[in-house]
């Protein structure tokens, strides 16, 4: 039997670990990203990019030694936008900024306040280009928002 553990908050040290294990992956998957980044230019980059990208901010949370969900989010937002690589870590960086700027004051998040600010966050980074095209990363952020 598989028992399940149900969150039912996020504080800013367990989103720095799923940060921080995120990037992770995005690291492993980095030339798998490369191989399937064909739309809207097939140039490549979006794993090496998304990895740089997550790795600058991992160097932000790093240094952070609070608990807030809002200050560990407001890091990662500077993060990402110092680190910024390519279009898609310009844009991962704007979610990051929505997803501190809905969740700003904030200690600690239910699960559905966190799904109500990734569902803004994602939504700020589609409203940040100027002509959004779906099947691109702001479609996996609105999707994981949902």
């Amino acid at each position: 039997m598989i028992m399940k553990i149900r969150i039912k908050y996020l504080n800013g040290t367990r989103f720095k670990r799923f940060i921080i294990n995120s990037a992770q992956r995005v690291n492993q998957m980095e030339q798998y990203l490369n191989d399937i980044n064909v739309f809207p230019v097939a140039d490549g980059d979006t794993g090496t990019n998304m990895a740089a990208t997550m790795n600058s901010i991992v160097e932000g949370v790093n240094k952070c030694k609070e608990s807030s969900f809002a200050r560990i989010s407001s890091i990662i937002a500077d993060s990402a936008l110092t680190g910024a690589r390519g279009n898609s870590g310009a844009i991962l960086a704007q979610f990051f900024q929505g997803l501190a700027e809905a969740t700003k004051d904030k200690v600690c998040l239910s699960t559905e306040t966190f799904a109500q600010a990734s569902t803004k966050a994602a939504e700020q980074a589609r409203n940040a280009i100027s002509h959004p095209i779906e099947g691109t990363i702001i479609t996996v952020m609105k999707d994981w928002a949902n």
